[in-house]
């Protein structure tokens, strides 16, 4: 699993703090770095340009040169790519101004969030009798080591509601130039962080990010399984 964030730990940056996890098996990463490959080239020109949907959308950084319209028809192209792809999402996303309040005086927010991540992807492992591992964007806004303890800790001891038993080894830390599975956690993460900021992001979520969602085997649904929101 591949992981990426949106938005800020800081309390006074910013309404919501979002993590997403994208989901691919071992087998089928060589044909999506393909597909990616092909879609910068057909789209840039260059199959060495990163994909940062944040610079993408606002036209700064490597897409400054791209006119408006170029870069809403390079976002609508690159998320049909990603609609194909056999990948599952996970989508945890934190309430910034709720978990404000006296209830949750405790609670530690980046705990919180890569806790609730930890146990979705074991139950998924779990449910598919996989083992998995999980690779974090190095350019994360914390620490690598403070990520590192926490998902140590979980695979030591489990969480208060679940024993964590399918991931293995420990969590591995890549520049997201290198990983094309980055990349599509940056572009999922972003789509999920704008649709709960209701910010202008035409229709990438609900019509090609939001049926990647895992999802309950029984009644397939996505909420509490493949997104989840604290405090609700």
């Amino acid at each position: 699993m591949y992981i990426d964030e949106s938005g800020s730990i800081k309390p006074m940056q910013k309404e919501f703090y979002v993590i997403t996890g994208v989901i691919i098996h071992e087998s089928d990463v060589q044909d999506i770095e393909r597909h990616i490959e092909k879609y910068k080239l057909t789209n840039f020109e260059k199959c060495d340009i990163e994909i940062h949907t944040f610079h993408m959308w606002n036209g700064s950084g490597e897409f400054e040169i791209y006119h408006v319209s170029q870069r809403r028809l390079h976002l609508r192209n690159l998320y049909k790519a990603i609609n194909l792809f056999p990948i599952t999402i996970i989508g945890v996303v934190i309430d910034k101004i709720k978990m404000n309040s006296p209830n949750f005086i405790n609670w530690n927010l980046l705990k919180t969030a890569w806790t609730f991540m930890a146990e979705r992807f074991d139950m998924f492992l779990q449910e598919n009798e996989q083992k998995g591992m999980i690779i974090v964007d190095s350019n994360t806004k914390k620490p690598n080591s403070e990520i590192h303890a926490i998902i140590t800790k979980i695979k030591r001891n489990g969480s208060d509601y679940h024993d964590v038993r399918n991931i293995l080894e420990q969590p591995l830390f890549a520049d997201s130039k290198d990983s094309v599975g980055l990349q599509i956690a940056d572009s999922i993460s972003y789509s999920i962080y704008k649709n709960f900021c209701r910010s202008p992001y035409e229709d990438f979520y609900e019509n090609y990010v939001y049926s990647k969602y895992r999802r309950n085997i029984y009644t397939n649904e996505v909420l509490g399984y493949g997104l989840k929101v604290f405090p609700n």
